[in-house]
């Protein structure tokens, strides 16, 4: 599964492969903001994860799936116009 839209920051990828994007396309903000951009998202993805003791992107990838989730009913869409 790849996420390919709305992936802007290291926080975005983080959240994608949490819930089990296997890659992040982030093109649109590399054409704004440069390639070096590219850095300050692995910089910040790396630094998150030694933070919260995850050793590797397969060890992340999936932890927040809604197969994992106590509660998979959150992972449903509702609809603000009703149920």
């Amino acid at each position: 599964m790849a996420a390919i839209s709305g992936v802007h920051t290291s926080e975005d990828v983080l959240k994608m492969l949490m819930v089990g994007a296997d890659l992040t396309m982030l093109c649109r903000v590399l054409f704004r903001k440069g390639t070096y951009h590219l850095c300050e998202v692995e910089k910040g993805v790396v630094a998150w994860m030694e933070e919260h003791e995850y050793e590797s992107v397969k060890q992340l990838r999936r932890s927040m799936s809604q197969l994992r989730c106590p509660d998979p009913s959150a992972f449903e869409h509702r609809s603000i116009c009703g149920p």
